[in-house]
């Protein structure tokens, strides 16, 4: 299943990213970058989650997606920006980091007991 949700998200993300720029009200009030490291961080967090062994695959894997995304978007008129591939590492790191942390496989920060 989680290799399935990242496949979907992944082709989510490539629509939106390499589809015409469509004009009109923005659903979401956040930058550009923001919004690609969102989308990066929910393409790998199911698959950090479900491989966490293979967490830097998981990370190159989904930072070499947004690179040949920023590659092709000049092919279908949109602009590639370096900024956007350095937001989609920062969304892929964040992405396995979350994946882990739900596995429980990042410890969390340490809990002291209250003297209260």
């Amino acid at each position: 299943m989680a290799i399935f949700t990242s496949l979907l998200l992944a082709v989510a993300v490539a629509v939106f990213t390499l589809g015409p720029a469509v004009p009109g009200p923005e659903l979401l009030s956040l930058s550009d970058k923001a919004k690609h490291a969102i989308a990066f961080a929910a393409v790998a967090c199911p698959l950090a989650w479900r491989f966490p062994r293979f967490w830097h695959a998981v990370a190159l894997g989904v930072l070499a997606y947004g690179g040949m995304i920023e590659i092709l978007q000049p092919l279908t008129g949109r602009d590639a920006e370096w900024g956007d591939f350095l937001a989609d590492g920062i969304g892929a790191l964040v992405g396995v980091f979350l994946g882990m942390r739900l596995r429980g496989l990042w410890p969390g920060p340490e809990r002291r007991p209250s003297n209260g």
